[in-house]
């Protein structure tokens, strides 16, 4: 008749899978776990578009728990990018 069936818990957290589906070599990532479920993930190297400058930066995305049904919001480059004009993108503020 009827049957039950439990799945395993949900494996909620960083993948490299998430990585190489957006294109990024998952060799110049790390991960820094952190309280509360967060974890820091840091692209080393990460390619800027054409005109953009450094054209390079690490990128530092603060992953929430519960990611990826959790989607992070924002993200921190260093060193500092200029677009290609020469200004600040928009809506970044410096920290």
């Amino acid at each position: 008749g009827n049957h039950l069936h439990s799945q395993p818990p949900a494996d909620y957290g960083f993948d490299a899978r998430h990585l190489h589906d957006c294109g990024v070599d998952a060799s110049l990532a790390t991960i820094h776990p952190q309280a509360g479920g967060w974890s820091f993930l840091v692209i080393s190297g990460y390619g800027l578009p054409a005109g953009f400058q450094p054209g390079t930066v690490d990128l530092l995305v603060k992953l929430p728990p519960g990611f990826p049904d959790a989607q992070p919001d924002m993200f921190w480059v260093y060193p500092a990018v200029k677009t290609p004009n020469g200004s600040l993108p928009r809506s970044t503020s410096m920290e």
